[in-house]
């Protein structure tokens, strides 16, 4: 978000900040407006293809490695998809406002999905936009558009395994 603003072109004084959702401050610390983040869903993955089986519930093997630093181990790493819906609320002091940061966030996360990929989304998708709303905060009205995105990340567990030498069995009779 920022770095769309400062390709813009837009003053740093300007320009809108992405924070977490319910923040302690009062909304005029942020200006006109502000992009509130929070999560709404975490599950397991549904794994077919139409997203309708049985979620992944259990990681399975990802990959392999012998490290040095561990010569009598085998690092095994494993891997369960995770799905997330994410709620980007556009909140701003005007209606008009409001809109256009909305229209703006899902252009920007649409076109740019890829970078999201790049730094380790499995997935990354416009799923909605919600209700516009409006609630009325100390005399002063404020206006949210929520705009939710999914994103499957992938989760990974390490673990080492021993290797076994050798074992040395003594019979005595």
């Amino acid at each position: 978000i920022t770095d769309a603003q400062e390709r813009a072109g837009v003053k740093e004084e300007k320009r809108v900040r992405l924070i977490e959702e319910y923040p302690p401050q009062p909304f005029d610390d942020y200006g006109d407006e502000v992009v509130a983040y929070r999560l709404l869903k975490r599950e397991p993955a549904l794994m077919s293809n139409k997203g309708t089986s049985r979620p992944q519930r259990k990681s399975s093997y990802s990959h392999g490695a012998i490290v040095p630093q561990f010569p009598n181990k085998t690092i095994v790493i494993e891997a369960r998809p995770i799905d997330h819906t994410i709620e980007f609320n556009c909140w701003a002091k005007s209606n008009k406002l409001a809109n256009a940061r909305a229209l703006w966030l899902e252009k920007l996360f649409v076109n740019h999905a890829w970078a999201f990929e790049v730094q380790g989304c499995e997935r990354f998708y416009w799923k909605d936009r919600g209700p516009d709303t409006y609630m009325t905060t100390g005399g002063q009205r404020l206006f949210y558009r929520p705009v939710n995105f999914f994103v499957r990340f992938r989760e990974f567990e390490i673990k080492a395994h021993p290797n076994i030498k050798q074992i040395l069995f003594e019979v005595k009779t």
